[in-house]
This record gives C-alpha cells, structure tokens and sequence, in this order.
C-alpha cells in the first residue's frame, strides 16, 4: 500500500478484518458455503492483518426487485452464484439459448 496516506491505510485494514470476520460467517444464499474460507488458526483478530479478499461477493434481491432494498431482501452471494443464478433466470425467460 506505498504511496497511501496512513488513515486510508488504517481504515483499508480495518475494513478487511471486518468483512474477514462477517464473510466467514455469512453464508452464500445460493450454495450456502461460507462467503469466505478461513482456518480458526489464520483468523487473527485484533491485529489487522488481513489478506485482501480475492473472492468476487455480490448483493443479490430475494424479490429481484433491485429498487427494494431493506434489510430482508438483500442477501449475500458469491459473484459466481449470483450470475448463475440469473442466467438460468434469463434462460426460463426464453432470453438465452
């Protein structure tokens, strides 16, 4: 992080502990794995620390109404399985071949 004022580099690694520890607990609402894979061992809070997170993570609409955005109705997702889930969505559609 060279060249980053020491606040923004503070609050980058304290950002990452957070969605480090909530990612690991969350569950994709589509495969139901954790959004993020980490050992109790590696799992070090306190000392931020944290890798950056590599895994795609997306908001998926239960209702698939993106205008409804209350707590209820966004669920976390891996990338992957929100983009799956929406091409089968266009395909019963009649929109994908």
């Amino acid at each position: 992080m060279p060249g980053m004022r020491r606040s923004t580099k503070s609050e980058l690694r304290m950002l990452r502990e957070i969605v480090w520890h909530f990612c690991t607990i969350k569950k994709c609402f589509f495969c139901k794995q954790p959004l993020l894979e980490m050992t109790e061992k590696e799992m070090r809070f306190g000392r931020r620390d944290f890798p950056p997170v590599k895994v795609k993570l997306a908001i998926h609409h239960e209702d698939e109404n993106r205008r409804n955005n209350s707590r209820e109705n966004r669920k976390p997702a891996h990338s992957k399985c929100h983009r799956r889930h929406h091409i089968k969505q266009l395909r019963k559609k009649g929109g994908l071949g």
